[in-house]
């Protein structure tokens, strides 16, 4: 079983995915990704003992943005009536950031930063091995397709109006 200072530590790691890579791809759409990272600072709290502490945070992060009642997705919806989804889950994450920042949740900044870096470098390295050898087969089967080109037929691409039978 997971201690308590695991237990913050992979919480704090998925709070800081939804920051870095592709939130839509946790929540689905703005108000998802409000529930994942509301729910992941709720049991954050709960392990460290800081539940009120957070609440109030993030209630005063809520007032800051004059949310009233509405989360910070539901507000943003409403004064933006045509925001994207990608639009909406920017807005909430740098809204969540502020209470993570407050509570000073130890989110891996520069440890998600190295690891996103050096995917984006693998994925680099990996197009460039595999779009190479996919031109030259491209250019190749290019070059095969048109020596078995049977030969066509002279008069079917002839327009209509010169096949035509005159006197009609």
């Amino acid at each position: 079983m997971k201690t308590p200072d695991e237990i913050v530590a992979h919480l704090a790691h998925h709070i800081g995915l939804l920051y870095y890579h592709r939130p839509l791809m946790y929540g689905g759409s703005g108000n998802g990704v409000e529930i994942v990272l509301h729910d992941y600072h709720q049991i954050w709290a709960e392990v460290v003992e800081r539940y009120d502490e957070f609440r109030q945070t993030w209630w005063r992060v809520l007032e800051e943005e004059d949310c009233g009642a509405a989360n910070f997705s539901h507000r943003y919806s409403m004064n933006h009536p045509g925001a994207s989804e990608e639009e909406i889950a920017k807005y909430v994450c740098a809204q969540w950031r502020k209470v993570s920042d407050r509570l000073g949740v130890p989110i891996p900044h520069a440890a998600l930063k190295q690891e996103f870096d050096e995917r984006k470098r693998q994925l680099d390295e990996l197009n460039r091995q595999t779009k190479q050898p996919a031109r030259r087969n491209k250019k190749a089967a290019s070059r095969s397709a048109q020596r078995n080109k049977p030969a066509s037929k002279k008069n079917k691409t002839q327009p209509k109006a010169s096949r035509k039978k005159s006197g009609r």
